[in-house]
Formats: structure tokens, sequence, C-alpha cells
């Protein structure tokens, strides 16, 4: 057994070294460029600190300079441009390019370096790299008062997003011939920097498009860059973490309108070798970026890092505190090093690298933004200079042929990005590159040519030798393929030179660039994993087979170590349980493959513990990053690790450990309803138009909160806890859970500002949701529950005292979200119900009804002082707004069902139908609708009329259930479970009532918890 581990923990190990060793995907030839920069406002300087500044820039090696424009001061006026500021910073960037390139004996290039001209020349591209030009960034940011709505800030984008286009046009026309680079607006993931109001990717993405349009309208070669977007953990809606942010862009195919994504990696307090994490803020979390690209296929799009390093305040510093977090300039500058090293040693998709800011220039004595001035923290400046300084040399990534990095002799001639190999001699090309490996692309040929490399004065080791050992390239070709040559590899890490020597070939354009590479050699984990898998295997079998001989004592083994863990006090269990549970939630790292682990054992064996879980977290888990491994999310291992408990008690090998409920319920129509949904679902996702959504809405809220309500009926907690106990226990952790989502929604709504003003009222958002509505739909939920048991008798005075302190929190937070469908339908409808449920069962309704018109009557006193507000008062008009889009809504989801009555659209496939097909014209303000806002039209739409059959169904078995058990046994959270019930169905008539992961899960929760009353009643 021992070897077996051995054996395949080594296996294990090397194939991980493996995957390790497969070199990052390179970009295009955007990424090319490796030079430095700093973004930098050079209007703020008069015509002598101008000159100063961009002489001390240049001789710094920062060429890049990022300079706001800003529209809201160039065109004050429609059609009225000041261009005065701009004219005079670029004149000034001309003038000294051209004095600076004067005294090389070179005329001022047309186009930024590393970028070839259009026509053939005979001047290799590298004359000029000792002395680069000054190139700007145009940041295109702010909008004019008359361009934007009433009463908002310059940040506010403008509402006509062809006001922008029109004065990008403008702006490219003038400097068209000097500036190459535009970056379209700046932060728009954070509300400050678009008009303090939600963050919206879709507008951003629309203006995107329109300076992207409008650009390369007056400059073809016109290179567009993404907004730098700002690193931030939040999740909206007013602030987006850029993660999700980007993502969106591709989703709705914004990288259609960029050639570049821009990224700012600042440092934080982290080291620059600190991993990604997407609940940290370091410098590595730039490959988060990366990684969103690639999983939208797009791996040729470069990301440059517009904004990056760390913050070195003085050391007797008494002003705020900083919030990128601060060190001494020393650490600072280690850090600053250290990251452009592992930067251009591991990113070859990254362009130019751009510090923060230069000076201290118009900043407050007491700005913790002084901490990034270069001028002001030397070390970290001469940290820079050094990366600036070194001779031009290629680290990982794609270069074309003209690039700096080639060093060419006379005569080589140079267009679009490729070489030609010179008649006479010399004809050599000398590429100092910093990798293990090179390749070289070549134009092979119809004609005889050759290539002789050497890599450190030695013969390449990837190429043939001929007969005196030197290594060759073969241009000949009669296919005349263009291909890529491997020249060396697994050379040892850190710098190194290759000389090519080209014999014939003229005329042929036979060089088209190289690439460099860091790449791990694995000759040592292939053969190791190779070797270490033919042991395990061979040792397995060993292993099998004993256990098979000795499958009596193994079971016996097994069930002493389960014994040992159902010895410990409860306590300790849920504890082992629930500490990988909240570690995986916030984030692991290293560790989540051994949280995972142990949250398998523990639920294996406490499967009841996991539906806990779920019920606690149905607010949070369903948006929690993917599970690293099993790739799903932490609610679906909770629920698939509470499956594999509930199977492991079924094959018996603790028959103490656990009660499996009565196997009657096995063979009852409320299986059989189950599985009709199941198949239902999973036949209209076979014929949906978007199959990956459906199935993922499918796994999601249908097949996960179906099994969620198995496990509910089936699993029973070890014998000595009393079964009823877990129906409690779920029950007071879906409360318990919406209750600190209330408690958080509130405190960020009074002290953090985190609403949404609209329509006269300030909205609460919590901290998960994104629309107040979403926070309604799911705290309405358990508002029933919490009624019905603080103020009904039947349960502890600490139970009921517990929750009418959370009926108080959760009413407020309700009341806070405005939700119209939550105060004017849901609550006063689980009102009524009850009361009239409550006077069918006493045959009496004068005490149920006096109940309810009480609590009517504070609800209508409660909501008084917003009927002038424009929230309500516009609840009833039905020829404009939020009722008039309603009604439109549901007739365009009437055609739909109309014309898909067999099988419906699929799941979650309504967006798509609807915006592009069935939507009214007089209804186009509201397209990105993704439900009908109706229950019964939502199963319709989404699986047929089966789907309107099966929750018709659902409704009369839970009914039925809920009110035989109330019948026997009348008791506070049954009624509740109820009213619950009937906030789902009343809300459902105007909004969302399950097709989403939470709410599905909820109705479940609810659907389940009546059953597991009505079927054992011993409970």
């Amino acid at each position: 057994m021992l070897f077996f581990v051995v054996s395949a923990g080594s296996a294990a190990y090397f194939f991980n070294q493996l995957s390790l060793s497969t070199p990052p995907l390179t970009a295009g030839p955007l990424a090319a460029n490796k030079s430095y920069g700093v973004t930098i406002d050079l209007t703020q300087y008069d015509d002598a600190a101008l000159k100063q500044t961009l002489e001390a820039l240049h001789a710094s090696g920062l060429t890049w300079l990022r300079q706001p424009i800003r529209w809201a001061d160039i065109e004050p006026e429609p059609g009225h441009f000041n261009w005065q500021p701009l004219d005079r910073i670029i004149t000034a960037i001309t003038n000294f390019n051209q004095l600076s390139h004067s005294k090389k004996n070179a005329t001022l290039p047309t186009q930024p370096i590393d970028q070839p001209s259009i026509h053939p020349t005979i001047y290799p591209p590298n004359h000029l790299s000792t002395q680069p030009s000054i190139q700007l960034i145009a940041v295109l940011q702010t909008s004019p008062r008359w361009a934007r709505a009433p009463h908002t800030t310059a940040t506010a984008p403008p509402l006509a997003p062809s006001d922008f286009g029109r004065f990008a046009r403008a702006l490219s026309a003038r400097y068209g011939e000097l500036i190459n680079i535009y970056q379209i607006w700046d932060e728009p993931n954070l509300s400050a920097n678009w008009g303090h109001t939600l963050v919206d990717a879709p507008a951003y993405a629309a203006l995107l498009r329109e300076g992207a349009l409008s650009l390369r309208e007056v400059d073809p070669d016109a290179v567009i860059m993404t907004a730098a977007l700002a690193p931030t953990l939040e999740n909206g809606p007013l602030n987006l973490n850029e993660i999700d942010y980007l993502d969106r862009l591709y989703q709705i195919k914004a990288n259609r309108w960029f050639d570049v994504v821009a990224a700012q990696p600042y440092g934080f307090d982290h080291e620059p070798s600190d991993p990604p994490a997407s609940g940290t803020l370091n410098f590595r979390r730039i490959e988060l970026l990366r990684q969103v690209m690639l999983n939208h296929g797009d791996a040729e799009t470069p990301i440059w890092a517009t904004a990056f390093g760390w913050n070195a305040l003085p050391p007797h510093w008494s002003g705020p505190k900083s919030p990128w977090k601060t060190d001494s300039p020393d650490q600072q500058a280690r850090r600053t090093a250290e990251a452009i090293n592992l930067a251009r040693q591991n990113w070859p998709w990254l362009g130019p690298m751009l510090a923060i800011r230069w000076d201290t220039t118009n900043l407050e004595p007491d700005d913790p933004a002084r901490g990034f001035a270069l001028r002001d923290t030397p070390v970290v400046l001469a940290a820079l200079q050094t990366a600036t300084g070194d001779p031009t040399i290629a680290t990982p990534g794609v270069y074309p042929a003209d690039h700096a990095s080639g060093q060419y002799s006379p005569g080589w001639r140079f267009a679009a990005t490729q070489a030609d190999i010179p008649r006479h001699e010399p004809r050599t090309l000398t590429i100092p590159f910093n990798g293990t490996r090179l390749d070289l692309a070549v134009n092979r040929g119809s004609y005889r040519g050759y290539l002789w490399a050497t890599i450190d004065g030695q013969p390449t080791n990837a190429l043939p030798l001929d007969n005196r050992g030197h290594s060759y390239v073969v241009l000949y070709d009669p296919l005349r393929e263009a291909t890529s040559i491997t020249l060396a590899r697994n050379l040892p890490p850190g710098a190194h030179q290759a000389e090519i020597m080209a014999e014939g070939g003229w005329g042929q354009w036979a060089i088209a660039g190289w690439t460099v590479s860091n790449e791990i050699d694995d000759t040592f984990y292939r053969r190791g994993f190779i070797i270490a898998g033919m042991v395990a295997a061979i040792s397995g079998f060993m292993v099998l087979s004993t256990l098979i001989k000795n499958f009596s004592q193994f079971l016996s083994f097994i069930s002493r170590r389960v014994e040992l863990f159902y010895n410990l006090d409860e306590r300790v269990q849920f504890a082992l349980a629930a500490a990988p549970t909240v570690g995986l939630y916030f984030g692991s790292g290293h560790l989540a493959p051994v949280l995972l682990a142990l949250l398998a054992v523990t639920l294996l064996l406490r499967p009841d513990f996991g539906l806990i879980f779920i019920a606690f977290s149905l607010s949070f888990l369903p948006y929690q990053q993917l599970m690293p491994v099993l790739n799903i999310s932490l609610l679906e291992t909770l629920l698939l690790f509470s499956t594999a408990g509930l199977i492991w008690s079924l094959v018996n090998v603790q028959p103490s450990a656990f009660i499996i409920h009565h196997s009657s319920f096995i063979i009852h129509h409320s299986v059989i309803l189950l599985v009709s949904f199941l198949v239902l679902g999973l036949i209209a996702t076979l014929f949906a138009q978007n199959f990956g959504v459906s199935m993922l809405a499918w796994r999601t809220m249908v097949l996960g909160p179906v099994v969620f309500c198995v496990l509910i009926v089936l699993v029973a907690p070890p014998e000595q806890s009393p079964p009823s106990d877990l129906t409690w226990r779920l029950v007071d952790a879906f409360v318990f859970g919406a209750i600190v989502h209330a408690a958080i929604a509130s405190i960020l709504f009074f002290f953090d500002d985190q609403f949404i003003a609209a329509e006269g009222v300030r909205r609460a958002v919590g901290p998960i949701y994104s629309t107040p509505n979403n926070l309604a739909l799911f705290l309405e939920r358990v508002w029933p529950i919490l009624l019905t048991v603080a103020l009904l008798p039947g349960q502890s005075r600490q139970r009921r005292g517990l929750y009418g302190l959370g009926l108080g929190l959760v009413t407020a937070t309700l009341y806070l979200t405005f939700s119209r469908g939550t105060l004017l339908l849901a609550l006063p409808s689980a009102l009524v119900g009850m009361a009239l449920l409550v006077g069918l069962y006493q045959k009496t309704w004068r005490r149920g009804l006096l109940v309810a018109g009480i609590g009517l009557a504070l609800l209508l006193t409660a909501l008084l002082p917003l009927l002038t507000t424009a929230r309500l008062a516009t609840v009833i008009d039905f020829s404009q707004g939020t009722s008039f889009f309603r009604l439109k809504l549901w007739q365009s989801a009437l055609m739909m069902l109309r014309d898909h009555w067999l099988l419906g659209v699929g799941l979650d496939n309504f967006l798509y139908q609807y915006r592009t097909f069935y939507i009214f014209p007089e209804a186009w303000q509201e397209p990105n609708l993704s439900h009908p806002h109706n229950l019964v039209l939502d199963f319709g739409t989404s699986l047929g009329i089966g789907g309107i059959v099966i929750i018709v169904w659902l409704q009369v078995q839970f009914w039925s259930q809920a009110w035989a058990a109330y019948q026997k046994q009348p008791n506070p959270l049954l009624l509740g479970l109820m009213g619950s019930m009937i906030i789902i169905l009343a809300h459902g008539l105007v909004d969302h009532a399950y097709f989403l992961v939470d709410l599905a899960f909820a109705f479940f929760l609810i659907f389940g918890v009546v059953q597991r009353i009505a079927w054992f009643p011993s409970e």
C-alpha cells in the first residue's frame, strides 16, 4: 500500500510539473514593444518646465507618455474647440524628438519604434534604438456639460456616443500623424469615473465602438486601447472588479473594437511573486485578466500595463493613510525591479510598462498619491532606469523581423515586419535574448538559401549539423510555406546571443521574426511520470488484489475509523466540516485541494452538514468562483459531497451511522414529478438554440435544486440526534443566512453609501446582488417564517426572540429595497393568505382577518411617505414606465410560447429570443430582459406546455401535503412555509420566481421541508 501511495503521488507530481512546463501563449506584434513610460499630464507645465520634464523623462528611458485628453475642456461648446493646450505639448514633443534624433544624424520617424514603415527601407530599424522617440498614449475622457445628462459630473459618459465620435475624428484629423495610440476613457468600472452612477459595461462598449470606428475612419492604422480598468474587489453595482468587467466586455463581443487591453497591476502591500487570486489585489492579478482573454479564445490581443508600481511615502508621513498601502522606498524599489524582471521573463503577452506618475505637480501636500511620484523616490526611479537602460534584448515574446532587438549588418531591407537578405556580405543577424528557447520565423521558397546559426558561439542544439559541425536552416521549399524553426531549446536560463549568417536567399524576404520562450526542460519529468505511472499501476493492481481477497478486513478497518469520527462531539464534527467550507468560500490558494479533501471526508460522513451549509449560504454561494480540480461552484461541491454521503450510508459501511428515511418515498408520485422536471428540462436543453447556456441552467437550476430536495427528504442525522433536529436546523440556517445578508445590506446602506438612487428613493442592494429587486426577492422568502415563528406560540422563548429580532431586521431591509412587488404585492398577499389559512382551519375568520388587517395597515402607514415619489406614484400608470414595459413583455412572451409551445426555447434562452425577435418596437428601451416576469410564462417559454404542467403539479403537490400536515398538527413553521409559497406565487406574477440559482434552491428547500414534515410526521 505504501509503495502504491508513494508511486502514485510521484506520478501526480511529475504530471503537475509537466503541465507547468508549457510556456504561456504569446500575443500579437503589439506585445513586442517592451519599453517603459509613465502617466503624466504635460499641460500642467509651463514651457520651460515642459522642456525640462521631457528631457528628464527621455534620459530616464520613459518614452511612453500617457496623456489625458479631456473632451470637456477641449470642446466646451458644440463644434468650438480649444486645441491650444494640446498644440503646445504636441509641438514641444515634436521639436524635442527632432532635436534628439538630429544629434544622431537621423530623421524623425513617422511611426513609433517597433512598427515598420509602409515602404521598404535599407535602414535597420535599430538605428534609433538608443534614442527612441517620445510617444503619446492619448486618453480620451470626460464629457462636456452640453453632451452629458443634466446635473452630472464630467466623468459621466455622453448621452449620445455619436458626439464623442465626432470629437475623436476631430482629434485624429488634427494629430493623427503624431499620435497613434488612443485609449478610450479611464477606469469605467468605478462609479466615480462613470458619472457616479451604476457601472455599465455594455454602455462603455458602445462608447468604445464609437471611438474606435471614428478614429479608424481618419487613421486606419490607429491602435485602440481599452480603458485602464481599476483593480478592485467589489462586485457592483457601483464598482465592479476589473476581472468581471473585462469578461462582460468579451461576452458582448466588444473585443472587435480594441487592439490592446490596458491593465493596472498595482503592487499594494504584496510581493511581486505573490500568486494571483480573485480575492487579492496584487501585481500578478493581471494574470487573471489574461485568463479571461484566453477563456474567450483571444490569445492574440496583448496587455499593456498603463499603471504599475508600489506606493512609497516618506518615513514620517503625517497625511492620510495610503489606500494603495505603502512601504519604505528601498523596499518598493526592490519590488519594482523584481516585478519588471518577473513580467519580462514570464509574460510574453505584455507590452510596455508605465509607472503611475512622474512627480507631485498639482498634488496636495497630504495626498498619499505622492508616494507614486518617481522624481520624489530616486531609488524607485533608479530601478526603472536600470530596466530602461539595459541594451535591447528580446525577452519572452514574439517579435517581428524589424524589431530593435535584431541587430543587422548593413544592406538588409525592411517592410511590413519582414526582412530581406542583402546580396553582398556580410549578411548577418544578431539576436540577444533572455530565455531558454529561440524560434525563427522564415518564409521559405523555391530558391537556394541557408541560414547558419550559433548560440553563444556554439552550434544550436535543435538544428541539424553539417560535416563541419555547423548548424543550419534550409530555406528551400517548393511549396513556399511560411514556418517557424526552433533554433535552440532547453538552454540555461539567462542571457544568450544568437548569430545568424545568411547564404543566398536575397530578394526573397526570408526573415519574418523570432520568438523567445522560457520553458522548463521536461525530459526528467516526462521520464519520471512514465516510470512512476508504471510502478503505480503495477503496485495498484497488487493492492487491489489484496483488498479483494481481504475485503471484510478492509471494511472493518474503515468502519473503525468512521466510528472514531462519530464518537467526536457533534460540535467538533461541525467545525471540521465548516472550516474547509469557509476557507474555500474566501479563497485558499494552494491549500484548496487539501480543504476540498477534508470537506469531502466530513460530508461523506455527515451529509446533513452540507445541506445546512447550503441552506445558510443560498444568497452567497451561487455567485462564488469555481472550485479547483472539480471546476464547479462551492454550492455544487457541497451538494456533490452530500450526495456522496447519502450513497455512502446506503452501502451500509457503517449501518448505525445514518437513518435513511422510508423507501416508500422512492415510489411516491413526488419523485415521479421531480424526475419529470429533470427529463423535460434536459430534452428542452437538447433543442435549445444556445445549448451551453441552457445546459448550465439545467445543471444549476433544475438538477441541483431537485437533488437538494431529495436529500432534504432522505437524509437524517446520526442516531444520537433526533431526526427532527435536521428539519429545524435547515430552517434556522436558511433564516439566519437571510438575516446575515440583511444585516450586511443595512450596514452598507447606512455606513458605506452602497445604494442605488432612483425614482426619488435610495434603494439598498447588499453585498452580492446587483439590484435591489434581487435582494428583495430572496429576503421576502424568509419573512413569513420569521413572522409566524416569532409571533405565534409553539417554539421556545429563545427561538421566538431571535426570530423576532430577525423579523425586524429583514423587514427594515425589505423596506429599504423599495421593491414594489415586495411591498405592494408579496407581503400583503402573505399576510392575507396566512390569515385565511388560519381561518379555514379554525373555521373562524375574525381573528385572522383582524391580524392581517393590522399588518396591512402598518405596511400602508410605512408606505405613505413614498406615495409622492416616482417609485410608487407611477405603479398604476400603464401608458409608460415599468408597468407599460411589463405588459408589452407579457405579450411578447405569449407570442414566444405560441411559437414554441412544445418544448419552449430552452432554459435561460428567453433573452436571446426576446431581444432579437419578439420584442415590440415600442418597448425598445428595455431589450435585455432575461425572463418574462411571470412564473407561468417563465416555465412555459423555458419548457413549453410541459413546463406549465410541471409548475402546476408542483403547487398541487405542495399544497396538498402542506395543508394535510397542518390539519393534523398546526404549527407556526408549516404556516410560515405556506406563507413563503404564497409570496413566491404572488410576486411571481410580476417578477422572477424560480429561474435564478438562489431562488430555485430556496423554492425546493421550502418544498422539500414540507414534504419531509408531511411524510415523516414523527419529526
